[in-house]
């Protein structure tokens, strides 16, 4: 691969997690926001759960990737153990 294509792939998966966060802390905001908290806990709170959001979904996504290669995710530590 060239380096601007290797560029690219980077900016459009970035690209991807900047869009997958703001709609995980967009979602959150609206649940938070009927709370009659103060206006930075409302915020934080919203923030927080976004995090927990994109936490969740890379979880997911390791585990799909882990089944199309036809292992678990307990193989790499095995691997680290033997050596």
């Amino acid at each position: 691969m060239r380096r601007w294509q290797i560029a690219g792939i980077v900016l459009w998966r970035g690209g991807l997690a900047f869009a997958a966060g703001y709609l995980f802390y967009q979602g959150a905001w609206r649940i938070v926001r009927r709370l009659d908290w103060p206006p930075q806990i409302t915020v934080g709170s919203a923030i927080a759960l976004a995090g927990f959001g994109l936490f969740m979904l890379s979880l997911i996504a390791e585990r799909r990737q882990a089944a199309r290669a036809g292992g678990d995710l307990l193989d790499e530590q095995r691997h680290f153990d033997d050596s």
